[in-house]
């Protein structure tokens, strides 16, 4: 049988749902809330270390880290994206999506300058954050805004991620498929089969060293909402396995007496699909 864990610790604080969290490279955790905050905190010493808030009017529906460890992207209903440094616990930057986003990834490399993002009506968005304010300065670019392509993908989109060498984001849609595209040239890579008639893929991960390595393995993970996990090993073409044991959409997750259900978009952060 799986072993079951008891949690290390309890962090309270937000005031509605959490719906993602994620670590950075420094062991810091961060949170974002339906409260329309993200929260950073510091597991070594169980305690809060900063509250990103008082800047989103909606929401948040996820947040992802800089490869560097000291940027945060959050994003929210309103389409609203906002990077902040975490040093100072202040916004340097901001963008507009006209649809509500879903999901967010920045590249892994501490030099990298690739944001994705996904929305509500299936259109993964590429920007560059050299153009997001000041980091301009901090990122030479002969670019004049963030807002690199915009590439109609799939149904609403419900997780985006670059591979670990920045080469490829993978994303997952309501529609039951997975797709790879080149975070370079926003071109379709590749198409994973989707599940049963109906079944809607609610997170995609990758898994590689260094896709352009071709000793190097590559294995991509769908989560589906009836509850199998599906595995793809690319080099050799073919499925791998379905996995079972994963919780069917409609859990529950609260905070300190404020119950709520789970949007179906982001039961994909409970999964650990990142």
């Amino acid at each position: 049988m799986p072993m079951r864990l008891e949690p290390a610790c309890r962090l309270t604080g937000h005031e509605a749902c959490v719906v993602r969290g994620t670590f950075n490279s420094h062991g810091k955790l961060a949170t974002a809330s339906a409260d329309s905050s993200a929260k950073i905190w510091d597991l070594s010493e169980g305690r809060l270390v900063s509250t990103l808030g008082g800047v989103h009017t909606h929401p948040l529906t996820d947040c992802a880290w800089h490869g560097s460890g000291n940027w945060l992207v959050t994003a929210c209903e309103g389409g609203a994206l906002r990077l902040w440094d975490i040093r100072t616990g202040v916004p340097v930057g901001s963008a507009k999506c006209d649809d509500p986003t879903y999901c967010v990834s920045l590249g892994n490399s501490p030099n990298s300058c690739s944001l994705a993002t996904g929305d509500s009506q299936g259109v993964l968005h590429l920007w560059d954050v050299r153009q997001f304010a000041s980091l301009s300065s901090h990122y030479p670019s002969d670019h004049n805004k963030p807002h690199i392509d915009a590439v109609a993908s799939h149904a609403p989109l419900s997780s985006v991620e670059h591979s670990q060498d920045d080469s490829v984001i993978v994303t997952a849609g309501l529609d039951g498929a997975v797709r790879m595209w080149s975070s370079w040239s926003a071109d379709c890579l590749r198409t994973l089969g989707a599940g049963a008639s109906g079944t809607e893929c609610m997170g995609a991960t990758i898994a590689t060293s260094d896709i352009r390595d071709k000793s190097a393995s590559v294995y991509v993970a769908g989560l589906y909402s009836d509850g199998l996990a599906r595995v793809w090993d690319l080099r050799s073409n073919r499925s791998m396995r379905w996995l079972r044991g994963i919780e069917q959409p409609g859990m529950r997750a609260s905070n300190e007496g404020s119950p709520c259900t789970l949007p179906r978009t982001q039961l994909a952060r409970l999964l650990g699909a990142r």
